[in-house]
């Protein structure tokens, strides 16, 4: 678990939601992008806060 600044995030759960990126961007029936973004790291943030949170 990683934490800045009053957010905590596990390095775990982003890499368990990249293996599921393209199942994600197929279920928003969006094209991955090839770039990275703000947009696309914001979500890597909120993902590793939340991704597998109930296991």
């Amino acid at each position: 678990m990683m934490t800045i600044s009053n957010v905590s995030f596990d390095l775990e759960h982003v890499a368990s939601w990249m293996e599921d990126l393209e199942r994600y961007y197929d279920n928003l029936g969006q094209k991955m992008s090839k770039d990275i973004d703000w947009g696309f790291l914001e979500t890597l943030f909120y993902v590793g806060k939340i991704y597998e949170q109930k296991k």
